[in-house]
């Protein structure tokens, strides 16, 4: 399995939903969904947990980026509600008043020491164990 993108060029969109189609199509669908397949075929992990890493991913990315620039969180977050209402993506995140929150466990519990991560399901719910 070959992975990686080749021929990319700079998009500007202007505006989060144009940029969210532009990822959907270039990183979601082109990329990520193959290595997300091979991955589901070879090890027993559901595609909606590796599904919502990618976009808890994207909102930490906007997090850190907040604590260089805060001017840009903003935008961001709204890049990252645009991609959280593409077709792969649709339903592995809740937000509410302002809160992100993962649908799915990415399961870093389970490692030692682990804990939960910021927007785990977990989070208000009994203790995992």
């Amino acid at each position: 399995m070959t992975f990686g993108a080749t021929g990319l060029e700079w998009c500007d969109t202007g505006d989060a939903p144009a940029a969210a189609h532009a990822i959907d199509t270039a990183l979601l669908d082109d990329a990520l969904a193959p290595l997300i397949d091979r991955l589901h075929a070879d090890v027993a992990l559901s595609p909606q947990v590796m599904w919502g890493n990618v976009v808890s991913s994207a909102n930490g990315a906007v997090t850190v980026l907040g604590m260089t620039d805060p001017s840009l969180v903003s935008a961001g977050r709204q890049l990252v509600t645009a991609l959280a209402g593409t077709s792969r993506l649709r339903g592995t995140t809740e937000t509410a008043d302002g809160t992100f929150r993962r649908r799915s466990c990415c399961l870093f519990y389970q490692a030692p020491h682990g804990g939960l991560c910021g927007d785990c399901v977990l989070h208000g719910a009994d203790s995992p164990r």
